[in-house]
């Protein structure tokens, strides 16, 4: 399991598909091993069902850890999964949908007060992507609502930020959530740029990005649509490789 995470570290280069082999050869051995490492490999590469079951496995054997319960919600709803994600978070919290539920259902009258009061927060830099989060969800919320000027005033500066950020394990989040306000925008060179940074930095999620409305605008492009196809390619390598099952 160990030389698993190493793989999917910048030790390994983020090796997904080795970091696969690896954490499923330490569940051989220990079926209670790495089934949260192993969900959130599966979740990265697109193999959302092994995702799940992975992520139940390691709820059933912990469901107490709040890893676990927070990271079935997130896994969800990073891969756009809305209906899925309000239904963990009412078993395993008991509590309403909150801003992406909103976001990923373009429903932006019920996203426009929980992004306004979460942006009015005072919030201390971690050096974490959830530092930009509140401006992703606002440029995303002003992208949904037509208001590209002030989108494109959101997300400018943030570019220039991220550009020069460290490509950490999560580097990923932030720039497919600028990824998704450019292809909104109808910007189609900037969106695959910044589609292709994302993938680059191990998120080569297609059925997620298959599913994103935010992408429609820009979905004809013939660059975009070649990338997508291209990625959809490497996906599709995947299922075979991996199937729906860990044998």
């Amino acid at each position: 399991m160990a030389r698993g995470v190493i793989l999917y570290s910048r030790h390994g280069n983020r090796n997904l598909r080795e970091a696969i082999l690896e954490t499923r050869a330490a569940i051989r051995l220990d079926p209670n091993a790495g089934q949260v490492h192993l969900a959130y490999y599966y979740w990265h590469n697109g193999l959302e069902d092994l995702g799940a079951r992975h992520a139940n496995a390691a709820l059933r054997a912990d469901p107490d850890n709040p890893y676990n319960r927070d990271g079935l919600v997130a896994y969800y709803y990073m891969s756009l999964l809305a209906d899925e994600g309000a239904a963990a978070e009412r078993k395993l919290f008991n509590r309403s949908p909150g801003i992406p539920f909103y976001l990923i259902k373009g429903m932006v009258k019920e996203a426009a007060p929980l992004i306004e009061k979460e942006n009015a927060q005072k919030r201390t830099r971690s050096g974490s992507w959830r530092d930009y989060e509140p401006s992703i969800h606002r440029a995303q919320l002003h992208a949904l609502q037509g208001n590209f000027p002030a989108a494109a005033a959101e997300i400018a500066p943030m570019e220039n930020e991220v550009e020069k950020a460290p490509r950490a394990i999560t580097f990923h989040h932030l720039s497919y959530g600028i990824a998704q306000v450019r292809a909104r925008m109808g910007d189609a060179p900037r969106a695959l740029r910044w589609l292709q940074i994302t993938v680059d930095a191990r998120w080569p999620q297609y059925p997620m990005m298959a599913r994103d409305r935010m992408l429609d605008p820009v979905r004809n492009d013939p660059a975009v649509a070649k990338f997508l196809a291209s990625l959809k390619r490497t996906w599709e390598d995947n299922v075979r490789e991996f199937g729906n099952a860990d044998q």
